[in-house]
C-alpha cells in the first residue's frame, strides 16, 4: 500500500486484547498504518490514532475495553489536535455500530475481515466534524489479513494464520459467530510465507488457527494439517509452534509428524474444558473423558518429555461437585505441566448462555481456587524434571522488573531467566539461542535469591540485596525456613467456611479457646492468621511456638543491614510517586495479562496490595483514580508495619536520608564495610 496523505506523519498506539489471532492483527495493523506513512509511539498519551485490537471471549474483555477507551478523554490533546479512536478485533465484529452506546469517543468499528479498510475508514473519520462513527463489519469476499503487510514485534518470531473461522460451535464459545466458518489458506502460499520469513531471519514460527487440526478440510476435503507441519519443517526454520488444537480432530497423523519433525517443539496446548463427560456433552466439545485421556496418553507416548499444556472452565451451568472432582481427577491423570483456569463466563448469542444456573459464587470461586492450586503444584513438578540440567532458550528480551535479567523460552516453552552477563548488552542475546543451565527449577524467587548470594560469595563478590519485606529479608540473610503448607487443606476450607458463616469474632473466640498463647499474637481482624493457625494446630503445631522459633533464628551470613531513615511526609510523597510510576510502567496491563492466563482472580492474589485494587477496578468496583489512591493508602499503611519490624532488628544502621542525599548514603556504607574490613 502506498502513503495516505491524510495520514502521513500521524502516530499511531495500538492496544491488544486476546488470542495470539489478536496479536497477528495487530502486527498487521501495525505494517499497514506505518505503510500510509504512520509512526508508532509508545503509549495512547503520544497517539494522534488508538487502535484497540478487541476480544470477546469473556465479558472481562468488554470491561477492560469500556474502562480503557473511555478514559482516553482525559489524556492530553493529541499532536495532530485530533486523536481518533478505533476499536477492531471480535468485540466489534460482534457490536458494529452499536459499539457507540459504551464507548462514545469512538469514532471507527472495523471488523475481523476488515483490517485493509482500515486507513480508508480512518481518513474518513479525521475528516468528519462531527462525532459519527464509521463502521464496516462486512466479512463476505474478504482475503486474508496474512496477505498484509506486517510490523512484527519481534524480528525473530512471527505468527503464521493458515486458516481462520470455527465449525464446532461449542455451546460457551462466540468465536464462530465473530470470526465466520472455517476457511483455509491455500497450502503453498503458507509454505511460500514460511520460506520468505526464514530468510528474512526469523527463528520461531507459530502456526494459527481457531482449529489447526482440521486445516485444509474446506479447500482440499480433508485435513492436511500433518503434511503442513512436515512442509513448513523443510524450510528449514529452527522452532514451530502452533495454536489452537481441538482434540476431536487431532489425528494419528499429526502426532506423528510432530513426533517425526525434529522442529516442532514438544509443547502442545490441547484444551480439555471439562473433565466430566456430562459437562464436556453440554459444552458440544464432540469428545468424551476417557477420549481425551487416551489421546493425552497416546501423545505421551509417541513424544517424551511433552510438556501439555490445556484450558479449563470452572462453573459451566450446571457443574456439579462430582463434575468439578471428575475435573480434578483428569488433571491429576493428565499431569499437566500448565493449565490457564477460567470461571465460565456466560456469552449473550451462544446457547450455554441460555441455561439457567444457580449455583452461588462463593461455591464457584471456591472450586476454582483449589483448581488453580492443583495446576500450580502440578506445574511445579514438571519443571522439576528440568532442574540441575541444560536448556536451550530463545532470549525475547529483559525482565520488565530487572533489565539485568534475560527473559526467553524453552524448547517446551517454559519461562526461561538468567543474569545479563557482566560486560554484555541486552541486544548481543536478544534474539538468539542460548544454553541455560538450570541451577533453580522453582516458582520461589527466594530459593535464587540464596543461589545468587552463595556464587557471588563463591566467586568473592560482594552481593547487595536491595529492598524486600522484613520477612523476605530474614528469609534470606538467616536462611529461615517456613513450612509450605498444602496446597489443598479440608481444614484450611473448613475454617473458612466457619468464618463465612460465623463472622471474624467467632473464629478468634475458638482460636482464644484452645491456643491462648497463639491467640494472644494475633490481631482478631487477622482472619488469615487465625485461620492459618488453627489449621497449623490441627497439624500439631503451635503457632506460637513457632513464631517464637523464627525470631530466635540465628543469621546464617555475616551481613551488614542498613535502613534508610526519614520523615513521614517524605516517605509518603515517595511512595505516592512510586505507585504513579507503578501505573505509568503498566501495572493495569500487567493485572490484565494476569487474567487473560486464567490467573489474578484467585483469594490469594487479590490480598497483594496494587493487583487487588486493579482486579477491583476490572470488576468494576471503583473507578481507576479510586483505585489508585486505594493502593497509595494501603502501601503508607505497609510501610508503617514494615518499618515496626525492622525497628526491632538491632543489626539494621539506619541513615538519616533528611540529612543527606543518595551519593552521600553511599559513601556512609561503603565508609561502614571498609571499618570492617
Amino acid at each position: 500500500m502506498s502513503r495516505v496523505k491524510q495520514l502521513v506523519g500521524k502516530t499511531y498506539f495500538v492496544r491488544t486484547f486476546g488470542c495470539q489471532m489478536n496479536l497477528h492483527d495487530s502486527e498487521r495493523v501495525a505494517g499497514l498504518l506505518d505503510d500510509c506513512g504512520c509512526v508508532q509511539v509508545e503509549g495512547p498519551a503520544e497517539a494522534d490514532v488508538v487502535v484497540f485490537m478487541t476480544c470477546s471471549v469473556r465479558e472481562k474483555a468488554d470491561t477492560h475495553l469500556y474502562g480503557e477507551a473511555s478514559n482516553l478523554v482525559r489524556l492530553p490533546a493529541a499532536p495532530s489536535g485530533r486523536r481518533v479512536v478505533a476499536i477492531g478485533g471480535c468485540i466489534a465484529q460482534r457490536d458494529g455500530e452499536a459499539l457507540k452506546e459504551h464507548v462514545p469517543n469512538v469514532d471507527v468499528v472495523f471488523g475481523t475481515s476488515a483490517l485493509a479498510e482500515l486507513p480508508a475508514l480512518l481518513v474518513s473519520a479525521f475528516e468528519e466534524k462531527g462525532d459519527g462513527v464509521f463502521v464496516d463489519v462486512v466479512e463476505e469476499g474478504r482475503g486474508f489479513s496474512a496477505d498484509l503487510p506486517s510490523h512484527r514485534a519481534q524480528r525473530f518470531h512471527a505468527w503464521v494464520p493458515i486458516m481462520t473461522g470455527c465449525n464446532n460451535f461449542c455451546s460457551y464459545c462466540i468465536v464462530p459467530y465473530v470470526r465466520g466458518r472455517e476457511k483455509s489458506r491455500v497450502f503453498e502460499r503458507i509454505v511460500a510465507e514460511c520460506e520468505s520469513l526464514v530468510a528474512d531471519g526469523v527463528r520461531e514460527i507459530t502456526l494459527l488457527g481457531q482449529n489447526v487440526n482440521s486445516y485444509g478440510r474446506d479447500l482440499y476435503g480433508e485435513p492436511r494439517f500433518a503434511e503442513l507441519l512436515r512442509a513448513v519443517g523443510a524450510t528449514g526454520v529452527e522452532r514451530i509452534r502452533f495454536t489452537s488444537s481441538n482434540p476431536k480432530d487431532l489425528s494419528a497423523e499429526t502426532i506423528a509428524a510432530m513426533a517425526e519433525t525434529p522442529n516442532v517443539m514438544p509443547h502442545l496446548h490441547l484444551a480439555v474444558q471439562s473433565g466430566s463427560s456430562r459437562i464436556l456433552k453440554a459444552m458440544n466439545r464432540s469428545y468424551d473423558r476417557d477420549e481425551y485421556l487416551r489421546l493425552a496418553k497416546d501423545l505421551k507416548a509417541a513424544i517424551p518429555g511433552l510438556f501439555l499444556s490445556t484450558d479449563i472452565i470452572v462453573g459451566f451451568p450446571g457443574e456439579t461437585e462430582e463434575d468439578f472432582l471428575d475435573t480434578m481427577s483428569l488433571v491429576r491423570e493428565v499431569g499437566f505441566s500448565s493449565a490457564y483456569t477460567f470461571i465460565y463466563s456466560r456469552r449473550p448469542g451462544t446457547p450455554a448462555a441460555k441455561i439457567e444456573d444457580d449455583t452461588p459464587r462463593s461455591v464457584i470461586q471456591n472450586r476454582f481456587d483449589r483448581l488453580a492450586s492443583l495446576v500450580d503444584e502440578l506445574a511445579h513438578e514438571a519443571n522439576q524434571v528440568d532442574y540441575d540440567k541444560v536448556v536451550t532458550s530463545l532470549v525475547e528480551g529483559t525482565s520488565k522488573k530487572d533489565d539485568s535479567v534475560l527473559v526467553g523460552h524453552s524448547e517446551k516453552n517454559q519461562t526461561v531467566l538468567f543474569s545479563l552477563p557482566e560486560g554484555h548488552t541486552a541486544g548481543e542475546y536478544v534474539g538468539k539461542m542460548c544454553d541455560v543451565h538450570v541451577s533453580e527449577a522453582r516458582t520461589w524467587y527466594l530459593r535464587g535469591a540464596r543461589v545468587c548470594i552463595d556464587d557471588l560469595l563463591c566467586a568473592h563478590r560482594l552481593p547487595i540485596l536491595c529492598g524486600g519485606t522484613g520477612l523476605y529479608l530474614n528469609a534470606v540473610v538467616d536462611r529461615m525456613e517456613f513450612p509450605a503448607g498444602a496446597t489443598e487443606s479440608p481444614a484450611r476450607e473448613r475454617y473458612e467456611r466457619y468464618l463465612e458463616q460465623e463472622g471474624s469474632e467467632a473464629l478468634y473466640a475458638l482460636l482464644s479457646a484452645r491456643d491462648p498463647a497463639s491467640a494472644a499474637l494475633i490481631h482478631p481482624n487477622n482472619t488469615r492468621r487465625v485461620v492459618r493457625a488453627l489449621e497449623m494446630l490441627e497439624g500439631g503445631v503451635s503457632y506460637a511456638e513457632h513464631h517464637k522459633g523464627l525470631h530466635e533464628c540465628k543469621p546464617f551470613y555475616d551481613a551488614r543491614i542498613f535502613g534508610l531513615a526519614m520523615s513521614r511526609e517524605r516517605l509518603y510523597r515517595r511512595i505516592n510517586e512510586r505507585v504513579d510510576l507503578m501505573m505509568e510502567q503498566g501495572l493495569l496491563a500487567e493485572v490484565e495479562a494476569l487474567l487473560d492466563r486464567g490467573l489474578g482472580s484467585s483469594a490469594t492474589a487479590r490480598q497483594a496490595i496494587g493487583y487487588k485494587e486493579i482486579l477491583d477496578y476490572l470488576d468494576g468496583v471503583c473507578s481507576l483514580d479510586e483505585a489508585v489512591e486505594t493502593i497509595k493508602t494501603r502501601s503508607r499503611r505497609y510501610a508503617k508495619r514494615q518499618l515496626s519490624w525492622f525497628r526491632r532488628d538491632g543489626r539494621v544502621s539506619w541513615l538519616d536520608m533528611d540529612a543527606m542525599d543518595t551519593f552521600a548514603a553511599a559513601d556512609a556504607v561503603l565508609e561502614s564495610l571498609g571499618e570492617r574490613d
